[in-house]
């Protein structure tokens, strides 16, 4: 594929990325969990670990869409998220019960917007059971908006739910409306040969920016206007907008790819936030108030 000089980062140093933000995220989360136990230069020390951290998830959606798009066999790759949504939803049931920790589950976002995608593309009976992940992120946006898990259990509950099945499925039909927009605007139907073109990959990265700057900002403004309405700490997660910047530098090559560096991501997730809450479990013990 060819690609414009700024285009830079491969699939692997996006992974880079997703897991350094992600784990100062995850440290910063911990932290403001323990609040009581940190002096002010700490909890602010968290709270920039916070922000870049919300670079992250857009990565993860992006990641997400570029794997449905390009895999052979989505039943397979949604078996692997089943798999994690079922070890992380074990790691999270055990904590909160254990110690009044409370944690929302990515890989169920990802696995409900990878099953809407399948069912949506199929072509008999089964695309009415895309009613089943969206009833899920539903549910789960029910409750980041009235703040309780009385009526829906937290280790059941999609992560970012409506904003992170905004992106992951959006980020995902980006290929096709470039698609339809480079082929109009060029003139050509030889799309294998158009989606080698780097102004083709410019155009959906721009399209994917756009998608993340709009529902970012809508959130922010719902917020804004009636704080009932914050569902995502959004005066933070407005700095998901930072993820901008490798979105556009993102060039879709893989880069150096081996089985053990993919599901050495996979579980990488689950190990760190073991670590994590172990270290801070055995040293400060159960915290007061749930994450």
């Amino acid at each position: 594929m060819k690609k414009a000089k700024y285009q830079i980062l491969n699939t692997l140093a996006l992974k880079i990325i997703v897991i350094l933000t992600m784990t100062l995220d995850h440290i910063g989360a911990f932290i403001e969990t323990y609040g009581k136990c940190f002096d002010n230069n700490i909890i602010l020390t968290a709270n920039i670990f916070r922000i870049f951290g919300r670079i992250a998830f857009p990565l993860v959606a992006l990641l997400f869409a570029e794997a449905m798009h390009h895999t052979h066999d989505k039943e397979h790759y949604m078996s692997r998220l089943g798999l994690m949504t079922v070890i992380i939803m074990a790691f999270e049931i055990g904590i909160y019960y254990g110690a009044n920790i409370k944690m929302d589950n990515i890989f169920i976002t990802l696995l409900c917007s990878a099953s809407f995608i399948y069912f949506y593309e199929c072509n008999d009976k089964k695309k009415i059971l895309m009613i089943l992940p969206v009833a899920i992120i539903a549910l789960s946006f029910a409750v980041d908006i009235l703040k309780t898990d009385e009526f829906y259990p937290t280790f059941l509950k999609a992560q970012f739910s409506l904003y992170g099945f905004i992106l992951c499925v959006g980020f995902y039909f980006t290929n096709y409306f470039s698609d339809q927009r480079v082929m109009s605007l060029t003139g050509r139907n030889d799309l294998e040969n158009l989606r080698k073109e780097p102004y083709y990959l410019s155009f959906t990265n721009i399209l994917r920016i756009a998608l993340l700057t709009l529902v970012t900002i809508i959130f922010w403004l719902i917020s804004y206007i009636d704080v009932k309405a914050d569902m995502y700490n959004n005066a933070v997660q407005s700095y998901a907008m930072l993820a901008i910047i490798p979105i556009f530098l993102y060039n879709g090559e893989k880069g150096y790819q081996k089985k053990s560096i993919q599901y050495g991501c996979y579980f990488y997730y689950p190990i760190h936030l073991l670590i994590l809450f172990l270290a801070f479990y055995l040293t400060l013990g159960a915290p007061s108030i749930g994450w």
